[in-house]
């Protein structure tokens, strides 16, 4: 259950009628303001893997996660407060709240989220790039079957 909901977190996405995607960008902002820079809303508009793997089910692997999601899954978003709290929307029917924090000099961001009250352990991604409307993370996940992906998610201020 722990994997699904971290590649939930890890791949939101965005469901909206006349949805265009966003062009690529450049780091223009200083990475010191990270926390500053993530606070507000985020969604999900691209996610890879590193190999690839049959992440829906049909028999084929892909590396591009964003097609595999259902339209409820791609409703997933989240928020980051200033107090280092926040909300993951892992899909239409699912919205918890987080705890989140920036270590190791500004690299990586750290989450965890509450499951009936509880809040799990930390998890990490290192943060690629960011600027006030985007921003990239990588992490890692590691399958039941034992096997590592390597997993980076790209996202926009709605």
């Amino acid at each position: 259950m722990k994997v699904f909901y971290f590649l939930l977190f890890t791949f939101l996405f965005s469901c909206t009628k006349d949805y265009i995607r966003p062009q690529p960008f450049q780091i223009t902002d200083d990475p010191e303001n990270l926390t500053e820079q993530l606070l507000g809303s985020w969604k999900l508009y691209e996610q890879t893997s590193v190999p690839a793997n049959d992440w829906d089910g049909d028999g084929k692997a892909e590396t591009d996660m964003y097609t595999t999601y259902s339209a409820c899954q791609k409703e997933a978003g989240f928020t980051f407060q200033s107090n280092g709290k926040g909300l993951i929307k892992n899909s239409c029917t699912d919205t918890r709240a987080m705890n989140w924090k920036i270590t190791n000099n500004s690299d990586d961001f750290n989450y965890q989220m509450e499951t009936n009250g509880i809040f799990d352990n930390y998890r990490n991604n290192k943060v690629i790039q960011l600027n006030k409307n985007f921003f990239i993370v990588s992490g890692h996940l590691t399958t039941a079957n034992g096997k590592t992906y390597s997993i980076n998610s790209r996202y926009f201020r709605p």
